[in-house]
């Protein structure tokens, strides 16, 4: 189920020695769509005794990304659990969504950090994560 698209682009910095997209960047790009995700919410998606850690991040490379290129960034839902979620993340060109440079696994687990343990998700999130499913 898709849950988000946004279009984001490329910074020159996102680029190494070779002048495509480092790979460790591209763990940004799928932050950040996470992040404007979590912005579109009617309310805070974080609190004292609530917030999301990453507890396990994949990604698949698929081609070369170089600088300039706009893209679609699209975020699906692959599990609703109890405390986590897990998102599936897709990078394509925006001038032609067919061109796909990575896809990847992102499990969020809500913690409250003052005991470092695992917490409900909060209605909102969960909210969020089922308000497509109709």
């Amino acid at each position: 189920m898709k849950l988000f698209e946004t279009q984001l682009t490329l910074r020159w910095r996102d680029l190494d020695a070779y002048l495509h997209v480092n790979n460790a960047n591209y763990l940004t790009l799928f932050e950040e769509t996470r992040i404007l995700w979590f912005n579109t919410f009617p309310g805070p998606w974080r609190a004292p005794d609530a917030e999301p850690v990453v507890a396990r991040v994949e990604i698949d490379y698929k081609r070369a990304l170089h600088y300039p290129e706009a893209l679609i960034s699209q975020l699906h839902l692959e599990r609703l659990g109890n405390s986590s979620l897990s998102l599936l993340h897709s990078l394509c060109s925006a001038g032609d969504t067919d061109v796909i440079y990575a896809t990847g696994k992102t499990v969020l687990v809500w913690t409250d950090p003052q005991i470092g343990r695992s917490t409900p998700l909060p209605e909102l999130v969960r909210a969020a994560c089922t308000l497509n499913a109709a």
